[in-house]
């Protein structure tokens, strides 16, 4: 059961979705306690390879001759207010580099971060073969991060690590437990609220994802397996004066696996690839690794 466990809360603390968009980033998840811990900090060093660029079309213009690259080091924390509510915090710093025949650069800046306060609103006092545990989270988008929009930015948007406008919106997150397998979905809805950069002003704009995992504890050396997809939608946004961004969407794949010690610490390996599946429209598209650990408290 700690197996699930573990694989479960790895799916939230995955690191930041790095190479998916050219006007910002966001968490794909939240942190989440779902198995009684008080608290827990997790790390996760990633790297991302951006291949191309998909516009409006179908047709994906494979780079030749450059490329864009992130390594992110990503925090998250959470820890529980009472039997049903708990709060959470990520952040990440985020080093991006690009590289063609004419030059070689790059930068480190903060990626947006997110507070977020969850709460519990069916829980499972009883088992149910078919009623899942569901989560709601409020999340407020805190302008941390280096936007599209800023001044001095890399070629194709390289050193790019956020929005670093103000937002607000909600997750919600349910979780059905098969032993030993587990699905969980989560499904999140953020608004950024438009604000004026140096040279332009962007209008609000909604960023949405939508998530399924699956999840199997396996008894060979505590090893956990996990495979997923993700979507996500970057709305149009109106750039002032007289132009506009359309909107932008990308799909995931996404495998991992994960070795548990003495059910407190975890170390997990993750691949996302957004090349494989979906209709990309208006974006970068990459695939990135992760290497993340975890330390849970009871």
């Amino acid at each position: 059961m700690a197996r699930i466990l573990l694989v479960s809360i790895f799916f939230f603390i995955t690191t930041k979705a790095l190479a998916s968009s050219c006007c910002g980033q966001s968490n794909s998840g939240v942190p989440l306690l779902s198995m009684g811990q008080e608290f827990f900090l997790s790390s996760s060093l990633s790297h991302s390879e951006s291949i191309g660029r998909v516009y409006s079309g179908e047709e994906f213009f494979v780079w030749d001759g450059k490329q864009r690259s992130q390594q992110s080091l990503s925090l998250n924390s959470a820890a529980m207010i009472n039997d049903r509510s708990q709060w959470a915090f990520t952040t990440a710093v985020v080093t991006g580099s690009f590289t063609d025949n004419n030059q070689s650069s790059s930068r480190t800046h903060l990626a947006d971060s997110s507070l977020v306060y969850t709460y519990e609103v069916l829980p499972e006092y009883e088992y149910s073969k078919w009623k899942p545990v569901v989560y709601l989270s409020g999340l407020v988008n805190l302008p941390t991060g280096n936007s599209i929009y800023s001044e001095s930015n890399l070629s194709e948007g390289a050193d790019v690590t956020g929005f670093d406008q103000w937002g607000a919106g909600f997750v919600l997150s349910l979780k059905k437990a098969y032993f030993p397998l587990q699905i969980i979905s989560q499904f999140k809805v953020l608004k950024l609220f438009g604000r004026a950069f140096d040279q332009v002003r962007v209008s609000d704009f909604i960023d949405s994802s939508a998530s399924l995992q699956l999840s199997y504890a396996s008894s060979f050396y505590q090893l956990s397996f996990l495979t997923g997809l993700s979507y996500s939608q970057l709305s149009e946004r109106r750039i002032s004066p007289g132009s506009r961004s359309e909107k932008s969407e990308s799909t995931s794949v996404n495998l991992g696996i994960q070795r548990s010690f003495a059910n407190e610490t975890a170390i997990s390996l993750n691949y996302s690839d957004q090349t494989w599946l979906g209709k990309p429209q208006n974006t970068i598209l990459g695939k990135s690794i992760s290497l993340n650990f975890q330390k849970n408290y009871y």
